[in-house]
């Protein structure tokens, strides 16, 4: 398994030309925070 740390997906996606729309700690959408189990992002 590969871990990347929060700041390193928003690079990375940016790098890549996408634009973070929201980021979420779930698929239920609840907020990220540092204990989230996952970081889902919703980019264009």
């Amino acid at each position: 398994m590969w871990l990347f740390s929060p700041q390193e997906l928003d690079s990375y996606l940016a790098w890549n030309g996408f634009d973070i729309v929201h980021t979420s700690g779930s698929f239920e959408e609840e907020a990220f925070h540092d204990d989230s189990e996952k970081q889902i992002f919703f980019a264009s």
